[in-house]
């Protein structure tokens, strides 16, 4: 028996220990002053935090960890002081640490914050011998007692912030002190080393457009002196700063459910539970974590919280971006607006100076191709389905009627004067006349309804509303009417290709064209074209 205490803390690993001796929380998003001495005082409030973490539930003499931690800033944030306590019982070890902390901010510029954060330290480890189970009760006596040892070390950390962006480094058991467990019986002694244990976060505010929410992912990567990398990652997604809920994974320990929220603006609950990896579902329930704080801010009551003027600065923010954004849309639209009137008012200008130096010779070819003849413009009396022939008879009988009329009338009054033979003579050429007309008329009625098959046979009539000699001219005609009228037209060409006729509508009678005509007098279209109305036949 007189080396049973040095074998026993060799086998539990005293002499030198790859293994994580500081304490691990699943809440470390909510104090960041647990691994880093740097951030203390980092919200710029005053906060008292308490931390409780019960491992594996149901398997006895599981690990038990308990924190407290005291935090302010003092000298307008530009230093803080921080004070932390923690307890980690593992079966027959009990660590016990305090440390003061001194943190100093140092603005990069003034929206890169850097900070340096130095603690001391003492540690107290105690073994209880009581616990050890032996097979011969005889010699547990032996180990009816404590040991207790105590060492003192260092923590140096560095803390970034910027914008919505925080970022840590810290090195924990910086001057790898240790301990010395001696045998009374023979003197000899074992040491146990307090290894340098590096933790890294990265966490990041992500702010939903002008919703209270905030998503907050945060990375921690932790580094145990001559051992491993191991890292953890965790989401939290917070509703009006008041409540949030998360999941996380640890690298080799399993799932992490988080949730919390924030009563009457100073008081934080925080509550974790750690899934099991599958190998240790069996043997043990899961891991229970709980934290309770209480802050004080810094401002007056009757200012907002940092929270409240965080958000409110970054609504303006996002409303000063979508104003821009708006702003710089609204610019490009009235450029392409004013490069499209530029564009507009030159296709204008090439149209009118186009159909000013082509009227002439245009106005000649409207005379050549339209179905109206030019002479009859004016007469309202005249059918315009008829041929020329037959309009100039029809002029000559009436001319002879009215004449005939005016006789008869002085012929009346002057009785005396006119014999009965020319009365008579007047009256048969009267009635010959009206002979003549009725057959002109029928004539005239058996002309159109030929006209009118010939027609639906064969010609195609046109309403046109401009002509010119190129169909680009054509074109951007068309575009004008469309642009200051709404009125869809299209192009048809003379048989040779060499005159272009921008139409509205096409019909295979000309009665139907002369119809639309009148319909265009009456609307917008009148004061868009260059000229008049008039009706193209093409075969």
């Amino acid at each position: 028996m007189r080396y049973l205490l040095i074998t026993i803390i060799s086998i539990l690993g005293f002499n030198r220990v790859i293994a994580q001796q500081t304490p691990i929380y699943s809440q470390n998003y909510l104090n960041f002053y647990l691994i880093n001495p740097a951030a203390i005082g980092s919200s710029n409030e005053t906060r008292f935090m308490l931390h409780h973490r019960q491992q594996w539930v149901g398997l006895q003499d599981a690990p038990r960890t308990s924190g407290i931690t005291f935090e302010t800033p003092i000298k307008e944030n530009k230093y803080a002081i921080g004070l932390k306590l923690n307890t980690d019982q593992i079966h027959l070890f009990n660590t016990t640490s305090g440390e003061f902390s001194l943190r100093y901010k140092l603005p990069i510029t003034e929206d890169h914050l850097l900070s340096f954060g130095l603690a001391g330290i003492f540690i107290q480890k105690k073994i209880d011998f009581s616990k050890i189970r032996v097979e011969d009760q005889s010699e547990a006596s032996l180990l009816d007692y404590n040991s207790s040892q105590m060492s003192f070390d260092a923590d140096f950390g560095l803390f970034y912030q910027w914008q919505k962006l925080k970022a840590g480094l810290s090195v924990n058991q910086l001057l790898n002190s240790g301990f010395k467990y001696e045998n009374d019986i023979d003197q000899k002694s074992a040491t146990y080393k307090n290894i340098r244990h590096f933790n890294l976060f990265v966490s990041y505010d992500f702010h939903i457009n002008k919703k209270p929410i905030d998503i907050t992912p945060t990375f921690f990567a932790r580094h145990v002196q001559g051992a491993g990398v191991s890292m953890e990652i965790n989401t939290v997604v917070k509703w009006k700063e008041k409540f949030w809920g998360g999941l996380g994974y640890r690298q080799n320990s399993g799932i992490i459910f988080l949730a919390g929220a924030q009563v009457l603006d100073r008081l934080i609950v925080g509550y974790s539970y750690d899934l099991s990896p599958r190998g240790m579902r069996t043997y043990n329930k899961g891991s229970h974590e709980i934290a309770m704080g209480y802050r004080i801010s810094s401002v007056t009551k009757s200012s907002k919280s940092n929270a409240q003027i965080s958000r409110a600065i970054r609504n303006q923010e996002e409303d000063i971006s979508d104003l821009k954004k708006e702003n710089e849309e609204l610019n490009k639209q009235l450029k392409e607006q004013k490069k499209e009137i530029q564009n507009q008012k030159k296709e204008v200008n090439t149209l009118k100076k186009t159909y000013e130096t082509e009227k002439p010779e245009m106005d000649k070819v409207i005379e050549d191709n339209q179905v109206n003849s030019p002479n009859s413009k004016g007469d309202p009396k005249r059918d315009l389905s008829l041929s020329e022939a037959d309009n100039t008879k029809i002029n000559e009988l009436e001319k002879q009627i009215e004449e005939l009329k005016k006789l008869i009338e002085e012929d009346s009054k002057n009785n005396s004067s006119a014999s009965s033979n020319d009365l008579d003579e007047i009256r048969k050429e009267i009635d010959q006349l009206k002979k003549d007309q009725d057959l002109t008329s029928a004539n005239t009625k058996e002309s159109k309804e030929t006209d009118q098959k010939s027609t639906k046979e064969d010609v195609q009539f046109y309403v046109v509303a401009g002509a010119y000699f190129k169909i680009e001219d054509a074109k951007a005609y068309q575009r004008m009417l469309k642009r200051e009228s709404g009125i869809e037209t299209k192009v048809v060409s003379r048989e040779d290709r060499k005159f272009f006729f921008v139409y509205t509508k096409s019909f295979d009678n000309l009665k139907a064209a002369r119809q639309e005509i009148e319909k265009l007098k009456t609307g917008t279209l009148k004061d868009t074209i260059n000229g008049n109305f008039w009706v193209y036949a093409k075969k």
